[in-house]
Parts: structure tokens; sequence; C-alpha cells
């Protein structure tokens, strides 16, 4: 931890960029709640793995985001299984590995996979 203020205190413009983030806890949380609200059954959800980190997106700014998984119950009242996701922070967006959208497995995937999230 003393390294990590060491680096903030000579880069003041990193610094800035890091408080302009939300803290771990909130942002596990707003990516919670966004994905229950729009699950049929809302009081079934079960979550695993939820891990916030700021991370490089693809033009190399730092992007916060959280990943894990996710299962709930469908109509029938049979949970259908874990599902990956990633939820993108500031933009508010849930992306989940499903396999109904090449795109959002991919977004997951390449987000997901890092080594930071193991």
């Amino acid at each position: 931890m003393l390294i990590a203020n060491l680096i903030l205190l000579a880069n003041p413009v990193l610094a800035e960029q890091l408080s302009e983030f939300l803290p771990p806890e909130i942002a596990i949380k707003q990516a919670r709640d966004m994905i229950s609200a729009g699950l049929k059954d809302p009081y079934s959800v079960k979550y695993e793995g939820l891990t916030a980190r700021v991370v490089p997106n693809a033009r190399r700014e730092p992007t916060q985001m959280v990943c894990g998984t996710v299962n709930a119950k469908n109509s029938y009242g049979a949970y259908v299984g874990a599902v990956h996701f990633v939820h993108f922070v500031k933009l508010r967006i849930t992306y989940m590995r499903d396999g109904q959208s090449v795109v959002a497995d991919s977004i997951v995937n390449d987000f997901c996979s890092r080594s930071e999230f193991r």
C-alpha cells in the first residue's frame, strides 16, 4: 500500500484519474443492483467471484469494471446456471457471456479473463 501511495504522489495525473472511480464495494453494489433489476426474479439471484478493478480499455484508458458470475431463476422457477459477466461502471453497461451474442461473449472474455481477475 505504501508503494502505491508513493506512485500516486509521484504521478499527480494518475492520482487524478484514479480519484474519479468508485470504491470497489460501491462499484460491485452498482453491478449487482443493475443486473438484479433486469431479472424475472431479482430475489433469487446468486453472485459469485465479484471483483472490481481498474484496467486499461481498448484505447489504453483506465476503465473501472466488475467481473463475476450470476445465476438466477427463470420463469419456471429453475436456476439457469452461472453466467459470466462484465459491468462497466462509468457507462453503467453490463455484458453477459450467455452464448446469445458473439460480441458480448468476446467482451466478457477479453476483460474478465485477464490475470488480475483470477
